[in-house]
């Protein structure tokens, strides 16, 4: 009996390595290599992902819609890009603020640089007629920033041929340029969510930087003061667009540059900036229809 058992678990074992092995072939000999994404579908992607973000994830998804539900005008004004009125925007970017701080444990398991703040800056002046942000809290400002030391790490790592002499297969480079993907899609989550929550103004970085963080700061710098503006107003959707633009750019610089370094059978284990490698989440339908619909103007050029 035992004699069976071993041998009924051994085939079972060749069997599941031989389809394992046989899958990872059809991949390889099927799946094209990553090549530049056009201007339309990145403009695609981030939408998708912006709204995901700022929309989807807070609103349907962490509470499974219980918070919502029970200011469901005031959200699906949100939803709709209709424009808040100062008393409305108040009242909405305190409940946001309060359905992040809730289930910030939620986040910190996709995101290892996000940074917890406690009463920060309560000498400042917040967007919402106060002082600072008090309580344990997310800084989605310093934890983007946070990312992006890493983006600029991996940058550097693949300029400066550190990672591998080989340049057909080299782990490391799989590694740096699928985390530069990653903490693109980690910033964008962090700033998605800047301009309906409770905050002070944009602090500005000293010394020297980078054209690419330079680039990272201009972005962060249009979310931070969407944040300051009625929600869903012509200048609010303008700092959005401005943000969107910048981090389109990002994402250009970061495709360019692991196209460049990286082989073509790497690249089909990267994959493109978007792609399930780089664990992006998945953008609802309802999201890409409803959202595309409603809020159209956003993104006009």
């Amino acid at each position: 009996m035992q004699l069976f058992i071993s041998t009924a678990f051994r085939s079972f074992f060749y069997l599941l390595l031989f389809f394992l092995l046989l899958s990872l072939l059809c991949y390889f000999a099927f799946v094209p290599v990553p090549t530049r994404q056009s201007s339309e579908l990145l403009d695609k992607k981030i939408q998708g992902l912006h709204e995901t973000a700022a929309i989807w994830v807070p609103h349907f998804d962490i509470d499974d819609g219980a918070l919502r539900n029970q200011y469901a005008v005031l959200f699906e004004k949100v939803e709709t890009g209709q424009q808040l009125t100062p008393e409305q925007g108040l009242e909405y970017r305190q409940l946001y603020q309060q359905l992040l701080r809730q289930n910030q444990a939620f986040f910190s398991h996709f995101d290892s640089q996000l940074i917890i703040a406690t009463d920060l800056a309560m000498d400042q002046q917040n967007n919402v007629g106060g002082h600072g942000v008090e309580g344990h809290h997310d800084h989605h400002d310093e934890s983007s920033r946070n990312n992006f030391i890493q983006v600029e790490a991996s940058y550097a790592a693949l300029k400066n041929n550190e990672v591998s002499t080989t340049r057909f297969f080299s782990i490391s480079r799989i590694k740096h340029a699928i985390g530069i993907y990653k903490n693109l899609n980690d910033i964008l989550f962090h700033l998605a969510t800047v301009p309906h929550t409770k905050s002070i103004p944009y602090q500005e970085v000293s010394g020297e930087i980078s054209a690419e963080r330079r680039i990272f700061e201009s972005m962060l710098q249009a979310f931070k003061s969407a944040q300051f503006m009625e929600v869903n107003s012509p200048e609010y959707q303008a700092e959005i667009r401005m943000a969107l633009s910048e981090y389109k750019q990002l994402v250009l610089i970061s495709e360019e540059l692991v196209l460049q370094h990286l082989s073509p059978f790497e690249l089909k284990l990267v994959g493109n900036w978007g792609g399930w490698q780089s664990l992006t989440p998945r953008v609802s339908d309802r999201v890409m229809n409803d959202f595309n619909a409603n809020q159209e103007r956003l993104y006009e050029h």
